[in-house]
């Protein structure tokens, strides 16, 4: 029997003037869900640059696959992210009340790190499960920005064999969480199902 991959699920918590976070919601979801050949965590995120980065460096050795999933509160459709830049740039303050401007979120690194997950099969396995989907090119620079750097650069700097993508889901205005808990499913069937570890698309 192949050993399960070990895939690692984040949210958020909510933030601003909302006191909801499809990405909490979702997870909440998921996390009751059984998904052979997958060994699930779940963990939800302060919305907070500088916890949110560092509780999430600390876990990409002790996960095969990291799925991150926040809310592009604008945005009609489910986007995974290609790219993670260094730069903390907020419009407001986050939830520890920290609001950075042009900051790098770790000095002497990387302006940007692409995404090692096979971005193109994951946005197709949403496609494929009924729900809107599309590769996006900026994650921002709030907080959903800095924890996928943060993901990456550990991975980088650690050459760890770890997998890591970030995926933004829209409001629920635009589509129900439960769609949106569907199409994260699909994501995860598609990791269930392959034979073989993931590849860069």
């Amino acid at each position: 029997m192949a050993t399960p991959h070990r895939l690692l699920l984040t949210g958020f918590e909510p933030f601003g003037t909302r006191d909801t976070n499809p990405s909490q919601e979702v997870v909440s979801l998921l996390e009751k869900e059984s998904f052979a050949g997958i060994e699930l965590s779940t963990r939800i995120l302060p919305v907070a640059y500088l916890p949110a980065t560092e509780w999430i460096r600390t876990q990409m050795a002790h996960f095969d696959k990291v799925i991150m999933l926040g809310v592009a509160w604008v945005r009609p459709e489910i986007c995974v992210e290609r790219v993670a830049i260094n730069l903390m740039d907020a419009t407001r303050n986050d939830n520890n009340g920290f609001c950075p401007t042009d900051m790098p979120i770790y000095a002497n690194a990387p302006t940007a790190y692409f995404s090692n997950a096979p971005i193109k099969q994951i946005a197709a396995a949403i496609r494929d499960s009924g729900y809107p989907c599309k590769i996006s090119n900026s994650a921002g620079t709030y907080v959903c920005n800095a924890v996928y750097y943060a993901a990456l650069h550990e991975i980088a700097i650690r050459q760890l064999p770890t997998q890591a993508v970030f995926i933004h889901l829209p409001s629920n205005d635009y589509l129900p969480v439960s769609s949106m808990a569907e199409a994260i499913k699909a994501v995860i069937q598609y990791i269930a199902n392959r034979n073989v570890p993931f590849f860069k698309d």
